[in-house]
């Protein structure tokens, strides 16, 4: 979390796109998946060191998923947290336990939303 703020440490977003390509993809399809559970975690869109990189965010889970959908898949968003341990400061427990971190959740799920809307809903879900 602490080199969140970094661009080559956070980008690209999802981290699975730092290893997974396009081939990869279409190897998932050829194995005879139709879709995939996408997991995104939410805790650097409510990390104070992402703020000048939130859009840049958003916009690699739609990335990501158009990606998933060029290869012939569909794509489930799952906005999932991971507890927070000794390297993050955000997880689940935070977010339970805080109201304005909970409301700051909330907010990254309906811009998440936004950010999705455009797509096919049979392609895409979140």
């Amino acid at each position: 979390e602490d080199k969140w703020g970094e661009r080559q440490a956070i980008l690209p977003y999802p981290e699975w796109r730092k290893f997974l390509k396009d081939d990869d993809l279409k190897t998932l399809k050829d194995a005879g998946l139709d879709f995939l559970r996408m997991p995104v975690d939410p805790a650097p869109f409510l990390s104070d060191r992402t703020t000048a990189l939130r859009d840049e965010l958003y916009a690699g889970v739609l990335d990501s998923a158009r990606m998933i959908n060029r290869a012939g898949l569909k794509v489930v968003v799952d906005l999932h947290l991971i507890p927070a341990d000794g390297n993050r400061r955000i997880g689940m427990g935070q977010v339970m336990d805080d109201p304005a971190v909970f409301d700051a959740y909330a907010e990254v799920v309906r811009n998440m939303a936004r950010t999705l809307a455009k797509e096919d809903p049979e392609q895409v879900a979140l």
